[in-house]
């Protein structure tokens, strides 16, 4: 005798058949907004990901593994999408990619030694700042749109790779929330030049992290994949849109956005404090 549900009297193997399809196109949904906002502002996508998943109940643990599987997939495939129109040079990759892997890895390990949640406070200020400073450079019209790729101070490159790894690796913030504010405001670089270099600098570390996930076995494929295609699919789309736009606007989206997710994480960081101590 088949078994039904007495709400709606479908046979239940029919309807967890409905339930886990209904899944599947939520996270293809899920993907596709975070890659295709992702890839257009240079941030990876998780910093969208991560909470949505997490407000319906995802466990945590599965949410890290397929945030990172979406942000790999939404940098590989929209840093192949930038290169047609702005192709990173080597050596510039180079010099943010290598200290940037390094530091992320190496710092992951010593979160026990150091008070996250502090630094994390910290950090976010600064960021807001950041972010507030490019808000206002867009309206006085300070934006740079192209620099062509001509950096003055190369020790800058490596010192931004240093600041964005250590950060990643001892708080967990995206990587590329903190490589856009200092590509725009100490680098110097035109505003599409820094989304380009700050999606191509995470493939390396947030490849090495998947496939620690990988081999830890947290990675729940049924969530990750179609997350994951759906970020594919948006950031092959991302980048057609934001070459299109123009610097300003781009401008105010990448300040906006940098500057709301910052005072989330901000606010979430304080709660989290104020409830530890309580």
């Amino acid at each position: 005798m088949i078994n039904t549900d007495p709400v709606n009297g479908f046979s239940k193997n029919r309807y967890s058949v409905m339930i886990n399809y209904l899944d599947i196109v939520l996270y293809l949904i899920i993907g596709f907004a975070s890659g295709l906002l992702g890839s257009m502002i240079g941030l990876g996508g998780g910093f969208l990901s991560n909470p949505i998943l997490l407000s319906i109940g995802v466990n945590p643990r599965f949410v890290v593994s397929s945030t990172r599987f979406l942000t790999l997939l939404v940098s590989v495939s929209s840093t192949y999408n930038y290169s047609s129109k702005l192709k990173v040079p080597f050596n510039i990759y180079l010099c943010v990619a290598i200290p940037m892997t390094i530091l992320a890895f190496i710092t992951a390990y010593l979160v026990a030694i150091i008070d996250k949640n502090i630094l994390k406070l910290i950090i976010c200020s600064v960021i807001i700042f950041s972010s507030i400073r490019i808000v206002k450079n867009v309206f006085r019209k300070r934006i740079i749109e192209s620099t062509g790729w001509n950096v003055k101070h190369k020790e800058f490159l490596i010192l931004s790779g240093i600041l964005s790894g250590s950060i990643s690796g001892f708080t967990g913030l995206a990587g590329g929330l903190i490589n856009i504010p200092l590509f725009l405001t100490l680098v110097k670089l035109g505003v599409k030049e820094s989304i380009t270099l700050s999606l191509s600098a995470m493939i390396p570390s947030v490849s090495l992290a998947m496939l620690r996930h990988v081999f830890d076995n947290i990675v729940n494929w049924s969530i990750a994949l179609p997350l994951g295609i759906g970020g594919l699919i948006g950031g092959l789309t991302g980048p057609r849109i934001s070459l299109k736009m123009n610097k300003e606007k781009l401008g105010l989206i990448i300040g906006l956005t940098i500057m709301g997710v910052t005072i989330r994480t901000l606010i979430d960081t304080l709660v989290s404090i104020l409830t530890t101590n309580v």
